[in-house]
């Protein structure tokens, strides 16, 4: 199980990149650390194919993700951007994304109920909290059973008791993890 970014460019616009030659190889549960606009959710964008620009190559089990058309357990993550433009209520965006990952449903809206609370499922994405999205958007994450999961500022907006209880369920998971915090 290895994640491989070799001579990876990224970024938003006319060419300006955020990162710069990154080589590296992810073997295992990883935490990446580092100061607001170092580029750690550039890079997590860019391992969920999200960025608008980027040059280099992903392996990701020794295939070249560029060659690659979908593999829906492989990668999930907890970006906002992944799910934010539906209007669909919790509940309906969380069957749609898990039953195409081929995820647990139950699993996550037992996850949301326990750690946020019981009205979530039925609000819209938009009208929650920062920190009962967060709580949405890591369950998702952590529901889709994928093999890697990436979550950006997981904790972010959460009260400690919920920290707590998040990196809990982050660390039950069988699923190798790539967390960016700071």
């Amino acid at each position: 199980m290895t994640i491989k970014l070799i001579d990876i460019y990224a970024g938003y616009r006319h060419g300006e990149f955020v990162l710069r030659g990154v080589n590296t190889e992810i073997t295992g549960d990883t935490i990446i650390l580092g100061p607001n606009g170092s580029g750690k959710t550039t890079l997590m964008r860019t391992l969920l194919g999200v960025n608008v620009s980027k040059r280099g190559k992903i392996v990701i089990d020794g295939v070249d993700m560029d060659s690659t058309r979908s593999s829906p357990s492989l990668l999930s993550g907890n970006l906002p951007e992944l799910f934010m433009l539906s209007r669909l209520p919790v509940k309906h965006l969380a069957k749609f994304y898990l039953d195409l990952a081929g995820g647990d449903y139950d699993y996550f809206k037992d996850l949301v109920s326990r750690i946020g609370e019981e009205k979530v499922p039925s609000r819209r994405l938009h009208e929650l909290s920062t920190g009962l999205r967060t709580i949405v958007l890591d369950a998702l994450a952590l529901a889709s059973n994928a093999k890697y999961v990436l979550l950006d500022e997981p904790f972010e907006s959460l009260d400690p008791a919920r920290r707590v209880a998040v990196l809990s369920e982050i660390t039950r998971s069988k699923s190798t993890k790539i967390m960016s915090t700071h």
